[in-house]
């Protein structure tokens, strides 16, 4: 059993010299020790030993005491070099539940000339997190100075290439090359600080480094980093799971890697059935969608690699996946809900044009990226994908506590149905189910044995066509009400007038949800007659398929289920924030703060109310 998510007693070891403060999460009835230490340079973060705005724990960051998923999404403001644009693009990733961004700065850009430092127009640090607040979407700040993301040389500027000095090391003459740069971006960031001016700022570093310079480079120059952000929560994005500045005298506040799984090899598009899954807590860069290099075969071919579009036995493409079954952001991004990740960021989100000279000579001017937002800022399918998942993520706050009970084959009729199962020490559970092997794209229909207060229940007709993931709950909280258990997937919930409202879907299958309910009157169904529902022993059953192309709605007293396919569901679903929206409730995209469901536009980008008119 893993101990994530079981609460542990904090105790705290001063053994240390004076700032090294050591938190031992101790839980010796499961053989398991924990130990954190703060960075050096840092003030610490921990939860409960820390009065900084923004803090972690061994379950989730927090935002003034609240817990958060934080979902974010990469996007590079050089790359779309216009500032009206920016506002499009945050507009658009903020409704599908990002309530992060993750962006690079370029110190090539910013000082293509040594000491004439530019932060205007598109190169304004403050403009962005201007806007970004605005909108109410958290900013994660990568300042470099190196950040690889193809750029040529890594963002550093040519000028460098005449510095007598080994670069990324920390020698006389390239220390204080990059120091007034990363003083300059630190001193405009600071003033937009989460817990300051409302804005929360983590800084993370990327080294890909090898050989001699990783020494110096983590024994001289992240620290320095530290101390120039002094107060502010720093991470870094490993390339792999290594650990490096995960520990020692560089350590980072919360470590974190890159995951690629499928790599970007767009002429070899089955590669992810050779790959193993990762089991990160934060990814600083999950694979997003993958780049076209020079003399690749195209984007439509990376399009393909992610499983993005449908192509005819010829090869021709012959229209975009609709239902997501084969798609890669539900099979690997599930599976990093299983392992218990908290914070994900996908590189990229929106990839944007390499303009003039800013590509590597390994990509060209298109940095399309098959992301989620597409180059010309319209939405890809993989879009409405994460979009569910990431609004079913910030609804479902309880899976920050679940722990992992077990991982096997023993929850479902088929011996070759996978399950990992966590639940909460108050008996919440989500079983993450898939089938064995990547090798399997057949449809799989089977009994389903999930945990209730009652005892265990057993859920008929299940479905998986191929590779595809589902996240099965039950003992599930809304509001004031309680879901037993049900076989479809929840994709978010909201109480509008003192009416709890859950939405679910299925994909291929029959729906069986068991709601605790007082009311002894008969349910009302309404929007299709083949789904029914019935009182027994103070527990609504609903049961059926929805329509292909409209919401069910099953009232039971103050709480309404509503139901819908998949397929028609995930493009139209939008969930506005219209009250609580201040302070931290502005980057809050839980349905603690007051929230409208919106179904059939293309894009809801904000909603306001006015006593009853929207």
């Amino acid at each position: 059993m893993s101990s994530r998510g079981i609460q542990f007693p904090n105790s705290v070891d001063r053994s240390g010299a004076g700032r090294f403060i050591t938190f031992v999460l101790d839980c010796e009835s499961w053989g398991y020790k924990f130990t954190y230490v703060p960075s050096p340079g840092s003030l610490g973060f921990y939860a409960g030993n820390s009065s900084a705005a923004v803090t972690f724990d061994q379950h989730s960051p927090l935002l003034d005491g609240k817990r958060i998923m934080v979902f974010s999404g990469e996007f590079h403001p050089w790359r779309l070099p216009s500032t009206a644009p920016w506002r499009d693009v945050l507009e658009k990733m903020k409704p599908a539940g990002f309530d992060a961004v993750s962006i690079y700065f370029h110190w090539r850009l910013s000082e293509s000339k040594r000491a004439n430092l530019n932060f205007e127009g598109y190169l304004s640090v403050t403009r962005f997190l201007e806007i970004a607040k605005d909108v109410g979407i958290l900013v994660i700040v990568r300042p470099g100075p190196y950040i690889n993301a193809e750029t040529t040389g890594g963002g550093y500027p040519g000028w460098l290439t005449n510095v007598p000095d080994t670069a990324r090391s920390n020698g006389s003459d390239f220390t204080p090359a990059w120091k007034p740069y990363i003083r300059a971006v630190s001193e405009y960031t600071d003033k937009t600080t989460y817990g300051h001016t409302d804005h929360m700022k983590w800084v993370t570093e990327e080294t890909r480094s090898s050989g001699i310079t990783r020494v110096p480079m983590s024994l001289f120059f992240l620290p320095w980093v530290f101390l120039v952000y002094h107060g502010h929560f720093s991470t870094h994005n490993d390339r792999k799971p290594d650990g490096q500045f995960a520990s020692g005298p560089a350590k980072v506040d919360l470590y974190a890697w890159d995951a690629y799984p499928l790599g970007f090899d767009c002429s070899n598009p089955d590669v992810h059935q050779k790959r193993n899954l990762a089991e990160p807590l934060y990814l600083a860069e999950y694979q997003g969608g993958a780049f076209d290099p020079c003399s690749g075969p195209d984007y439509e071919e990376c399009y393909k690699l992610i499983n993005e579009q449908v192509y005819s036995a010829s090869g021709n493409k012959v229209g975009i996946v609709a239902d997501s079954l084969v798609q890669f952001a539900n099979v690997f991004y599930k599976n990093n809900y299983a392992a218990g990740t908290y914070l994900q960021n996908l590189y990229m989100t929106y990839g944007g044009t390499n303009w003039g000279n800013l590509a590597t000579p390994t990509v060209y001017a298109s940095y399309d990226y098959t992301t989620p937002v597409s180059e010309d800022r319209s939405f890809t399918a993989k879009y409405s994908e994460i979009k569910l998942q990431a609004l079913f993520l910030h609804a479902t706050p309880h899976y920050h506590l679940a722990g992992r009970i077990s991982t096997d084959a023993t929850h479902a009729s088929l011996n070759y149905i996978w399950t990992t199962h966590l639940a909460t020490p108050k008996g919440q559970n989500l079983y993450i189910i898939r089938q064995t092997s990547t090798t399997r794209t057949g449809r799989a229909e089977f009994d389903f044995k999930v945990n209730t207060t009652a005892g265990e229940v057993v859920s008929h007709s299940v479905g998986l066509n191929g590779r595809e993931r589902k996240i099965i709950v039950s003992e599930y909280p809304f509001g004031n009400s309680l879901l037993a258990y049900t076989s479809a997937e929840v994709t978010t919930w909201t109480t509008i007038d003192g009416q709890d409202n859950i939405l679910l879907y299925i994909s291929n299958q029959t729906s069986i949800t068991a709601l605790y309910t007082s009311p002894t009157s008969k349910p009302i169904v309404s929007g299709s007659s083949s789904v029914t529902a019935s009182i027994s022993n103070g527990t609504a059953l609903i049961s059926g398929v929805p329509l292909s192309n409209s919401l069910v709605r099953i009232a039971v007293g103050n709480t309404s289920v509503w139901l819908a396919d998949k397929t028609w569901l995930a493009p139209r679903v939008w969930q506005p924030r219209v009250s609580g929206t201040s302070g931290n409730g502005r980057y809050d995209l839980s349905p603690r703060t007051g929230s409208v469901l919106v179904f059939g536009p293309y894009l809801v980008r904000n909603a306001t109310t006015n006593g009853f008119t929207m």
